[in-house]
């Protein structure tokens, strides 16, 4: 049974990544925690934090939301941000990732999209908001092209 919640998290992640990603995130086990004005304020599976909702209505997706969207192949291509390992320790600490050290970026990145960053073996370190186009993330070599927002390790480890 769809609930409005649910039909609404499926319109803004299919919006947002133009593919089926509300379909990865099993939407039957997701709690929302509703304002007294009515909308969605966070989305949760059990304890674990999946998204908060932006005063724009747009999705601010932690590592959690974004895990299940990155078992997806055409979704990785699309939009997947690969660091080289200069800078991996860095970026898993929750410092921005900086044009010059992207490897691969998806080329349907676009600026205030939420991304997740991959290491060059491809495992998640970080979720954060692209500040730049996939395209531009290869062709720059300096400047932040992803502002990241959750990270791996504490900040001082």
């Amino acid at each position: 049974m769809s609930t409005w919640e649910s039909l609404k998290v499926v319109a803004i992640l299919n919006y947002t990544y133009g593919i089926d990603a509300a379909g990865l995130w099993q939407l039957d086990s997701l709690t929302y925690e509703i304002t007294r004005g009515g909308r969605i304020r966070r989305i949760r599976r059990g304890d674990l934090l999946y998204a908060t909702v932006r005063s724009d209505g747009s999705l601010a997706l932690t590592l959690e939301g974004i895990k299940p969207l990155t078992t997806d192949n055409g979704f990785m291509d699309r939009y997947g941000v690969f660091v080289d390992e200069a800078s991996e320790d860095e970026v898993k600490r929750g410092n921005s990732a900086f044009a010059g050290h992207i490897v691969r970026a998806g080329a349907d990145i676009r600026p205030r999209m939420d991304v997740p960053v991959m290491n060059k073996r491809g495992s998640l370190i970080a979720v954060g908001m692209a500040v730049i186009s996939g395209q531009s993330m290869m062709a720059f070599k300096k400047g932040v092209a992803v502002k990241v927002r959750d990270h791996m390790l504490p900040k001082n480890s």
